[in-house]
C-alpha cells in the first residue's frame, strides 16, 4: 500500500512539473512576441541591418587578418589554395567523417584532424578563428591564426616517413585587431 502512495504521489508531481515547465515555456513565448509587438517595422529592420553591418565587419576583419597573416609569413593565399584544400573549421566533422572531396580514407583523415585539434588548444580567448589548410595528397597542414594581441601565428605540420606529425610554429608581429566596441554608426 505504501509503496502505490508513493508511486502516485511521484507520478503527481512529475504532472505537476511538466504543466509548470509547460505553463513557463508558453509565457516565455508569448513574451517574445510581445517584445517583438513593441517594436515598430522600421526598428525590426534596422536592428536586423546593424546585425547584417556587424557580421559583414566581422568577416572583413578576419580577411583582413588573414591577408596580414600572409604578408607575414611571405605566401599568397590564392597560391595555397591551388595545392592545398581550404577547410572552413566548422567543416571538421564533416573531414572527420570522409564527407570532404579528394579525403575519403578515414584514418587518414582523423589522424589529419588530430594534429589541427591539438594545434587548436593552443588557442586562446581573443585570438581569431584560425584557417586550416591541408595538403591534397594528406601530408601537409598550415594553420593561420591571429592572436588577440595582433600576433601572426603559422603552424606547419609535416608527415614524416613515421607516420608521425613535425609540427613548426611561428610567430610574427601584425596589424592589430579591428575592436568591435570601437566601432561607431
Amino acid at each position: 500500500m505504501k509503496i502505490k502512495s508513493i508511486t502516485l504521489i511521484g507520478l503527481y508531481l512529475t504532472v505537476a512539473a511538466a504543466i509548470t515547465i509547460t505553463s513557463f515555456m508558453v509565457k516565455a513565448s508569448e513574451s517574445n512576441e510581445k517584445a517583438k509587438k513593441h517594436y515598430t517595422k522600421e526598428q525590426l529592420q534596422e536592428m536586423d541591418n546593424a546585425k547584417k553591418k556587424v557580421k559583414i565587419m566581422k568577416e572583413d576583419a578576419l580577411k583582413d587578418a588573414l591577408k596580414d597573416a600572409g604578408k607575414s609569413f611571405d605566401f599568397d593565399l590564392e597560391e595555397l589554395e591551388k595545392d592545398f584544400l581550404s577547410l572552413d573549421v566548422a567543416d571538421r566533422p564533416k573531414f572527420v567523417n570522409g564527407e570532404v572531396s579528394g579525403f575519403s580514407d578515414l584514418e587518414e583523415c582523423k589522424k589529419i584532424m588530430m594534429f589541427v585539434n591539438e594545434c587548436f588548444m593552443e588557442l586562446t580567448k581573443g585570438d581569431l578563428q584560425p584557417n586550416i589548410y591541408i595538403g591534397k595528397d594528406g601530408k601537409k597542414v598550415i594553420i593561420v591564426y591571429k592572436k588577440g594581441d595582433g600576433t601572426n601565428v603559422l603552424i606547419t605540420g609535416t608527415l614524416n616517413n613515421d607516420g608521425k606529425w613535425e609540427k613548426d610554429k611561428k610567430t610574427k608581429s601584425g596589424k592589430e585587431i579591428l575592436k568591435f566596441e570601437s566601432i561607431k554608426s
